[in-house]
């Protein structure tokens, strides 16, 4: 299992990036989205993460970045959240927000599902000068049934994935840090979009 540091070159993550990026052509071509990636996780025995990406700068940024971080950064908080759609906030890591600024890309809009071994995420941004939300508030549905479709086509990738799990144990939340976000919830971050 791969840990949660820059990732080796062959890592499938990275080389399944033309397949994934085939599947969302179309997304890419017709709409202002230009960035786009599939997690899932599972939280026994050990948190791990498997993914699928359509671009390498940012996914190599944040696992360089991530390994950086000292206890109390530790914020992968996706475990805290219910099912929903949400905007990934200026609270996020360090790592994120180094590897956004890198990317020159927007904060992501997240459909969040929660599973019984941990969660699925769908995760989709625009470049800088381009409005995520203002896409997400008009076109919500074609974030959902492109998710649908994406499973759908990636089904082969998504299981090939699964063998290739990356180890996010160092980067999850203790459950004195989970007490402590909920008891300020202006540091929560994300934000769930009620549309």
């Amino acid at each position: 299992m791969s840990k949660s540091t820059a990732l080796p070159e062959n890592h499938f993550s990275l080389t399944s990036i033309p397949n994934v990026g085939d599947i969302c052509k179309p997304l890419f071509d017709n709409t202002d989205i230009k960035y786009f990636h599939y997690s899932a996780s599972k939280y026994f025995p050990n948190y791990c993460l498997t993914t699928l990406i359509t671009s390498s700068k940012w996914h190599q940024c944040y696992w360089e970045e991530s390994k950086k971080l000292v206890p109390n950064q530790k914020t992968y908080y996706s475990n805290l959240l219910k099912s929903s759609i949400y905007l990934l906030s200026a609270k996020e890591t360090q790592a994120a927000i180094l590897a956004k600024q890198y990317c020159h890309i927007n904060d992501f809009v997240q459909l969040l599902t929660k599973t019984k071994e941990g969660y699925e995420e769908l995760a989709f941004t625009t470049y800088e000068g381009n409005s995520i939300l203002n896409f997400c508030f008009n076109h919500r549905d074609l974030l959902y049934q492109f998710g649908l479709y994406f499973k759908e086509k990636a089904r082969d990738l998504i299981k090939q994935s699964q063998q290739h799990p990356i180890d996010i144990s160092n980067l999850v939340l203790s459950p004195t840090a989970i007490e402590n976000l909920e008891s300020k919830p202006s540091e929560r971050i994300a934000q769930k979009l009620l549309i």
